[in-house]
């Protein structure tokens, strides 16, 4: 993607090499991102599930191995589109 807006605003010149120009170019992609995504509406830092999970996980005095199960399952979920449709709390649960 950052060279992709590169080669799209210097058209003549090559690709950019990894380097400070490249990380750079890439902050201020991931800013320009970021601005127009909450113009947008969409939010960029979403309330994720894993502080609750791991809250309902010490209520129980759940095991060391429960809590992995559990973690793992939330983060295999995240592949899942109905995960969208519920409240953070929901999911933990």
């Amino acid at each position: 993607v950052v060279n992709v807006a590169y080669s799209t605003s210097q058209p003549s010149l090559p690709p950019l090499e990894v380097g400070g120009a490249f990380w750079r170019l890439r902050d201020r992609v991931i800013d320009s991102e970021h601005r127009l995504l909450k113009q947008m509406g969409f939010a960029i830092k979403p309330d994720l599930p894993f502080s609750r999970l791991l809250n309902y996980l010490r209520s129980l005095s759940a095991s060391p191995q429960l809590a992995a199960a559990a973690h793992s399952l939330l983060v295999e979920s995240f592949n899942d589109p109905l995960l969208l449709q519920h409240s953070p709390s929901a999911v933990a649960v």
